[in-house]
């Protein structure tokens, strides 16, 4: 309040009013303001109680003299020149309070952004630090990872390599037992052929013992049956050792058609693993030397960032520019390295199922289901022609006595060889 008194107009005394014009004929003018009036009034106004305010002179007559305004004046200039020297020390005291505490404020600001600084600057350090350890944790699950797929991989081609196995022994405990089986079978209808064929002379000597034509005409119906039954006979082993004929043949085939699957998976399985065994190695080889620039990278950064005594906005080292250089071009190497090898495990199990389908493709069936249908009508027909000729036979001899031509002996053209 005290520095709005200039501002009111405290301190300009009123101008005194101009006395009356003397006029002839007129009363003096009147008596002068009492002396004790503008001693109060100066003493108010110096002890501020007219402060902000017009001094206030009492209304007139009478009226104050021109000393008790001089008077009025001086004591309203010496308070404004107290009021005035009041604010003036008051404004220079908080002038230099303020100036205190902006100088206290500046130092505390200057601390706290050395602070900040150091704060931003070690937590750029630590989040640099995590950053590499969550790197090298990515490198290493992506480690895990791929040998997990190589593990069941390898667990895949051992489960091929066990079936393969079994079926090479299953193959081989057949042939042994067919190698036993073939021949004792092929001897005993090698037998059994004899006995037939020895059978049959006898049968076609029985007439020729006869002493008179009605044992003639006994024996030969006595032969005739013998005959059917021994042509019956000769026919089974005939088509008993034909049938033997077939099964050697398909046992040969498919000891060929299993050899050459064979032959064709070991062959495939020998340059996959060492296509394999190569690419696995290098794969290491490349984890360890990404590592090893990850682990360099990290080290650059932390020695630049460690070195610097503010916050890193980007690395300009040459130690940083080339250990991400050479991070840079092994991580490359490592991921086209992983994805070949990807496509040669997908190479591996394509070629391990086509192996097994080939195995089981490639070995003929068993003779009923592979014989031509030309070939086995003709085997019918052949049947049915025998067939016939038994029954013309049988009528010949039951009917008309006559005897038995030898054309109904002679052996049937096999239609399927052996």
């Amino acid at each position: 309040e005290m520095g709005s008194v200039e501002a009111e107009g405290v301190g300009m005394p009123p101008e005194p009013p101009e006395p009356p014009p003397q006029e002839e004929g007129m009363p003096p003018p009147p008596d002068p303001l009492e002396d004790h009036v503008v001693e109060a009034l100066v003493a108010d106004v110096g002890a501020g109680t007219c402060d902000g305010k017009m001094a206030p002179l009492p209304p007139g007559p009478p009226f104050a003299t021109a000393a008790q305004f001089e008077r009025l004046r001086v004591a309203i200039d010496s308070r404004n020149a107290e009021v005035k020297g009041t604010i003036e020390r008051r404004y220079q005291h908080e002038l230099g309070e303020w100036q205190k505490a902006d100088d206290e404020f500046k130092a505390e600001e200057k601390e706290r952004a050395a602070g900040l600084a150091g704060a931003k600057r070690r937590s750029k350090i630590v989040l640099t630090r995590e950053e590499g350890m969550l790197k090298a944790l990515e490198l290493q699950e992506q480690k895990i990872e791929w040998l997990n797929a190589e593990l069941k991989s390898e667990k895949d081609r051992a489960k091929g390599m066990w079936d393969a196995q079994s079926r090479a022994e299953a193959v081989r405990a057949k042939q042994l037992l067919e190698a036993v089986r073939g021949p004792e079978a092929v001897t005993r209808l090698q037998d059994q052929l004899h006995l037939a064929v020895a059978e049959r002379e006898r049968a076609l000597a029985l007439p020729r013992g006869a002493r008179n034509a009605v044992e003639r005409m006994q024996l030969e119906h006595e032969k005739v049956e013998l005959l059917k039954t021994v042509r019956m006979d000769i026919f089974r082993i005939r088509e008993a050792m034909l049938e033997e004929g077939r099964r050697r043949r398909y046992l040969y085939e498919e000891e060929q058609a299993f050899s050459q699957a064979e032959l064709r998976r070991l062959r495939d399985l020998d340059e996959t693993t060492r296509e394999r065994t190569e690419c696995i190695q290098m794969i290491f080889k490349n984890y360890v030397e990404t590592t090893a620039a990850r682990d360099a990278l990290n080290d650059a950064m932390m020695e630049e960032l460690e070195g610097s005594p503010t916050e890193l906005e980007e690395y300009s080292s040459s130690a940083y520019q080339n250990s991400f250089v050479q991070h840079k071009a092994h991580s490359e190497c490592l991921e086209a390295m992983v994805t070949t090898r990807l496509a040669g495990r997908r190479r591996e199990a394509r070629g391990l199922a086509e192996n097994i389908g080939l195995a089981t493709l490639q070995v003929p069936p068993h003779p009923d289901q592979w014989m031509p249908k030309a070939e086995r009508a003709r085997h019918e027909e052949e049947l049915y022609a025998l067939k016939l000729r038994l029954d013309a036979t049988v009528r010949q001899v039951s009917g008309w006595g006559v005897y038995c031509y030898d054309f109904l002996l002679l052996p049937i053209t096999p239609s399927v060889s052996c």
